[in-house]
């Protein structure tokens, strides 16, 4: 099992790269939505590459449901075997 460090690291990287934010920004504001770049087609964009970054898949309601970078991180963790 991954690290909960690596885990927000790597979910950072994705979403740093799809959203095309600074991390600092993601760090500074961790709620997803309320970046103006958030929509729906870079959320299965993000969704897509978590899931083939680790390995993962995760249930849409599921990842619908983390608000912040710490509970998509969590899901993505708790999805790790």
């Amino acid at each position: 099992m991954a690290d909960t460090q690596s885990v927000t690291d790597g979910v950072l990287d994705i979403l740093e790269d799809v959203l095309e934010i600074p991390r600092a920004d993601l760090e500074a504001h961790p709620t997803l939505r309320d970046h103006e770049n958030w929509d729906s087609m870079g959320a299965l964009e993000i969704l897509s590459q978590v899931e083939g970054r680790f390995g993962v898949q995760l249930d849409l309601r599921e990842f619908n449901a983390a608000k912040t970078v710490d509970e998509l991180a969590s899901a993505v963790s708790a999805g790790i075997k």
